[in-house]
């Protein structure tokens, strides 16, 4: 699914999360720059703050999407088009909102504890 995409992860990922990027072809970058998608859990941790500041982003050139999107997409039992927008990471000055993110993770948490 993810073959020869370049991601970059924040440290506020789980470690089962790259993995499942990994385990379909993607390539894990350790800096964000020639990253074609980034993934963070927690708009507040230090390495995403830093891409919310940077020039790239305030530009609109790079878009944070939260890491819940790989699990998600992963147990959708038909690998049909899932909207990725629906998984974007705003700032933390923008999380007054609804967000798919955070019903998709307590729905998830409900049904599988």
């Amino acid at each position: 699914m993810y073959k020869g995409l370049r991601g970059w992860f924040s440290q506020s990922v789980e470690h089962n999360l790259i993995h499942i990027w990994e385990s379909e072809g993607g390539v894990v970058l350790n800096s964000s720059h020639n990253a074609d998608y980034l993934f963070s859990s927690d708009a507040a941790h230090c390495d995403t703050q830093k891409i919310y500041n940077s020039v790239e982003y305030i530009e609109n050139k790079v878009t944070v999407f939260h890491a819940s999107f790989l699990r998600t997409h992963s147990q959708m039992k038909t690998k049909t088009l899932m909207t990725l927008g629906h998984f974007i990471l705003p700032p933390p000055s923008l999380h007054e909102g609804w967000y798919l993110y955070k019903f998709v993770f307590k729905s998830l948490i409900l049904l599988f504890g």
